[in-house]
């Protein structure tokens, strides 16, 4: 029984695909192998550290021992007039003042400190008992 013309198109088309070595290099290999070297190259390995100031208060150690359980947090200690100008010299991503709630102070223009805020304040409500 004879087959259809049209599947015997697409069977030679394929055959002769087949036969030539770059076709199949060019549509399987180097698309393997881009992604192979792409992936390598821009992989970003380990999270980076978040630059957290934490200012004075009344529960500090708290607030420190938290973060410094999260392992994500570099934290230094803020003076009470050197908030703003750690945010803006971007020394910090955010500041923390102690407090019940704690006030964040972040740089509102920056990507990277709206992450670091959220990331502190779920690290912190984690640790107040939060469940997600």
């Amino acid at each position: 029984m004879p087959r259809h013309p049209l599947y015997e198109l697409t069977l030679t088309r394929f055959r002769e695909f087949l036969r030539e070595p770059e076709a199949l290099f060019w549509s399987f290999l180097f698309p393997i192998i881009m992604t192979c070297a792409l992936g390598a190259a821009f992989s970003a390995g380990s999270a980076p550290r978040i630059m957290v100031g934490v200012a004075a208060g009344p529960r500090i150690n708290e607030i420190r021992d938290v973060l410094e359980r999260a392992g994500n947090f570099t934290i230094r200690d803020v003076p009470a007039g050197e908030i703003h100008h750690m945010l803006r010299d971007g020394r910090a991503a955010v500041v923390i003042v102690p407090g019940t709630p704690p006030a964040y102070h972040f740089d509102a223009a920056r990507a990277e400190s709206l992450g670091a805020r959220l990331a502190v304040d779920a690290a912190l409500q984690t640790a107040a008992g939060r469940t997600d």
